[in-house]
């Protein structure tokens, strides 16, 4: 059942990447349904990680910020493996969201390195908040870092959307036109796709 539930979840986000809002609340609802009246603290948390999500989205940001400290709360207690990398990634785009780029670098040091999760969107992620706030070489170093290899290199995983996206606003962002004309063909299949 916690299988499912996650997947439902998942398939939720999803539909919100398609922009079809109304399949993803369906989505939201039935993972509500599989998880019952009194969903022990796992699933508790997985839900508290998907509707920060979407309040950051939808730009509830009080509300956002509530809902991380809640799922980082029962993750620490349950000791969810993945609880503080989720919180660090939902405090850091809540910051960017709310205009705060000193916040997402205090949040991701860029001076340690990125040990484990998602490195390559966690770099470009950074290197926004670099670009943003006047530090445009450093953010051009790791933009050559993930570049190394080619962007077809970047793992075609669970993050690959927004990872590719970061990339994409980081070319933007520091106005490299070859970098951001080697995306095309990346981005060309997902080009309906929310973010891009």
């Amino acid at each position: 059942r916690d299988t499912t539930l996650v997947t439902v979840l998942d398939v939720s986000c999803d539909f919100l990447t398609l922009g079809d809002v109304d399949a993803a609340r369906s989505q939201r609802a039935l993972a509500a349904t599989l998880a019952g009246t009194s969903p022990h603290p796992g699933r508790a948390w997985s839900f508290f990680v998907y509707d920060a999500g979407l309040a950051t989205l939808e730009g509830r940001f009080d509300a956002a910020e509530r809902l991380v400290d809640e799922a980082s709360r029962i993750g620490r207690r349950i000791e969810h493996p993945y609880a503080r990398g989720v919180q660090r990634v939902h405090s850091a785009v809540l910051a960017r969201a709310r205009g705060d780029e000193a916040r997402v670098l205090a949040i991701f040091d860029p001076t340690l390195p990125v040990r484990q999760g998602p490195m390559q969107w966690v770099q470009a992620f950074v290197a926004r908040a670099l670009a943003a706030v006047g530090r445009s070489d450093e953010a051009r170093r790791l933009l050559d870092n993930l570049a190394d290899g080619g962007f077809a290199a970047i793992p075609r995983n669970i993050r690959w959307h927004g990872t590719i996206v970061e990339v994409a606003h980081l070319c933007a962002d520091l106005g490299d036109a070859a970098r951001a004309d080697a995306l095309r063909p990346l981005l060309l299949p997902v080009a309906q796709e929310h973010g891009v």
